[in-house]
């Protein structure tokens, strides 16, 4: 399993951090919150 933080996988989305949260916080993508 590849291992991305959020602001990669913004830029490969070419959408801001916040989406990327925001698919994370809906469920919408799989991920772990690493504090």
């Amino acid at each position: 399993m590849k291992v991305f933080t959020t602001g990669q996988v913004a830029k490969i989305c070419k959408v801001a951090p916040r989406t990327v949260s925001k698919w994370f916080d809906s469920g919408r993508l799989n991920g772990y919150r690493i504090p």
